[in-house]
């Protein structure tokens, strides 16, 4: 399954995977929210 990853590190390609994933997630679940502007993100 994670044979793609021989020779690579693989923590620092879990960390990385992992904290874009959650930023995207929560990304889209603001705008999807209206908490959000998709195209000039700020809070309101």
């Amino acid at each position: 399954m994670l044979c793609f990853l021989r020779g690579m590190a693989f923590v620092p390609f879990l960390l990385v995977t992992w904290s874009s994933a959650a930023f995207i997630i929560s990304y889209v679940v603001a705008v999807l929210s209206g908490h959000v502007n998709p195209f000039l993100p700020y809070i309101r």
